[in-house]
This record gives C-alpha cells, structure tokens and sequence, in this order.
C-alpha cells in the first residue's frame, strides 16, 4: 500500500485542494504535515499577491528549502505529507529524492472549477488571476514514478475517500 511511503507528495496547481487533502490524508494515516507554502520567503509571496507569477529562479531556494526539511525528517524517521504544486518535473524530482519510497497524488481538475474554488476562499496569498500561469507552467507529472491522478470533480470528502482509496490500491 502507498501509504507504507515514507513521503506522500499531494500536488497540483493552487487550489485544486491540496493542502486539504494532504492535511486529511496525514491525520489518517499518522504522517507529519509538510505545507510546501510555508518555506517560500515573504519576497516570494508578495509577489504572487502582487499578481505576478514566480519565475525558477524565485522558486529554486523554496525547493531546497523543502528538501532539506523532508531530508533530515524522514532521516529522523517520521513520514510525511507534503502539499507541494510541483509545477516543474525538476522540482517534482528533486523533492522525490528526499525519500526512498515515495507515492504522488496528482489532483487533477478543470480550470474553471478550480478557480471557482479559488474566489470563494478567504485569506490566501495566491489570487486566482494566477491560475492559468499555473496552469502553463504545470508540466504533465502523469508519467512521473509513483504518480496517482484523482479526480477533483467531486465534494471535499468525497476528494478525501478517492486519495485515501488511490493510496490503499496502489504499490509504492
């Protein structure tokens, strides 16, 4: 079962519901809660609240910084959840080496119902003019090792029932 992985990475574009879920899936399964989000430096988030969409360079010190955490928490034995965009592969893939057994969960939804989601939440950095920048610079992960595509067109706990189910039914 995937959820022997010593990292489960829940990714896709901003607000497809991957901090809800990766929360829900490692509450369930007993893993630490990695939020990606929270290693980007306040120059990173201004600029998406500005409206302005991060470039690699901006993004390179936010995936070392992530690396580095889920190096030396994996190493001191916890398994985590990470809600990751994972936009770039080379990012995806340098994230996949901090563990040796890592699934991937790809929620995957149409652009207009993410951004219908997006509008109705409160609080957020990321404003949904940036949606289709993400959705540009979102390199199809469905090839990459360890990777489940689930369907976001759903409820909430619905969302929570397919990631678990993907995660029971799949190897790591």
């Amino acid at each position: 079962m995937a959820g022997d992985s010593q990292l489960i990475v829940v990714m896709g574009v901003s607000g497809c519901g991957k901090s809800t879920i990766a929360s829900a899936v490692a509450k369930h399964l007993n893993y630490t809660f990695v939020e990606a989000d929270d290693f980007h430096s306040i120059e990173n988030k201004r600029c998406m609240e500005s409206g302005r969409p991060l470039t690699d360079q901006m993004r390179t010190p936010w995936i070392n910084a992530i690396y580095d955490y889920l190096v030396t928490t994996i190493q001191s034995g916890e398994r985590c959840v990470l809600s990751f965009s994972g936009l770039r592969e080379t990012h995806r893939s340098k994230i996949r080496s901090a563990a040796t057994s890592v699934t991937t969960l790809y929620l995957n939804g149409p652009i207009d119902l993410i951004k219908s989601r997006m509008e109705k939440r409160q609080h957020h950095f990321m404003p949904s003019s940036l949606l289709e920048s993400q959705y540009q610079a979102l390199e199809d992960p469905s090839f990459d090792p360890g990777t489940i595509s689930v369907d976001i067109d759903c409820s909430i706990d619905e969302l929570i029932e397919r990631s678990l189910t993907a995660l029971r039914n799949s190897t790591p």
